[in-house]
């Protein structure tokens, strides 16, 4: 039988977990420096996936740097935005910028908040230490080959056609990642992608298969006596009747 106390404890060491994680990553320094591991981690899989691109994403609050042979995404201020479009039309390029908001949250708030609620799922789940840890590991390269995929997809949204060419996304190509930016490249798919990385990796199915089998079996053979208990009392009501 399932217990409920275990259940009871376990949403709130979970909601504990997620306390404490999302207090420690709203501070600045760690903010910044979990936007910049993510980032760096990532870097090198965008310049070897799309080397006509060269992408540099920033983190930091710099005016940006324009080289036509890179692509930056960088939060900038209106008057540092003006100068490097005219800048770019004076070159015969296009640049491509994302707001201070939307660079914020691709790079550090959405990954760490899914990455905050897969690990205080798992932490919480009532499992030995040994298959917790192989739980941690295991999600956390999950979450990061999903974050590689949001990332490009992303980018290839973004990214402007006439810097590079060889990535021209037309008809149904252009439709195509558009559909993949709409459908997994958003805030509630990641939570949801975390909770299936957390029952893949953290729940034992066929020891709650054999839990609920041995439960229905009770229930059963509870109710089968109960039959027999019924037929029984019946019996002896009868003969009493007719003696």
């Amino acid at each position: 039988m399932l217990d409920l106390s275990k259940i009871l404890w376990s949403f709130a060491y979970f909601i504990l977990a997620f306390t404490v994680f999302s207090v420690l990553a709203a501070n600045d320094r760690v903010e910044q420096r979990l936007g910049q591991w993510f980032i760096n981690s990532t870097s090198g899989f965008y310049e070897w996936s799309l080397p006509q691109a060269s992408i540099n994403i920033e983190h930091d609050r710099n005016p940006i740097l324009y080289d036509p042979s890179k692509v930056w995404i960088s939060p900038i201020g209106k008057e540092q935005l003006q100068s490097a479009i005219q800048e770019a039309r004076m070159k015969g390029t296009s640049l491509e910028i994302e707001n201070d908001a939307s660079l914020q949250f691709k790079v550090s708030t959405f990954p760490t908040t899914a990455l905050i609620f897969l690990l205080s799922l798992i932490l919480a789940t009532p499992i030995s230490l040994r298959p917790k840890i192989k739980a941690l590991l295991i999600g956390l390269f999950a979450f990061m080959l999903y974050f590689y995929f949001f990332m490009y997809i992303s980018l290839l949204t973004h990214i402007s056609v006439s810097r590079i060419g060889i990535y021209e996304l037309e008809g149904f190509s252009s439709k195509s990642v558009r559909f993949l930016n709409r459908t997994f490249c958003n805030f509630g798919f990641s939570l949801t992608f975390a909770i299936l990385v957390w029952a893949a990796t953290a729940i034992n199915f066929n020891a709650l298969f054999k839990q609920f089998n041995t439960a229905l079996q009770g229930g059963k053979n509870s109710g089968t006596l109960k039959t027999k208990t019924r037929k029984k009392k019946s019996k002896t009501h009868k003969k009493k009747s007719s003696n």
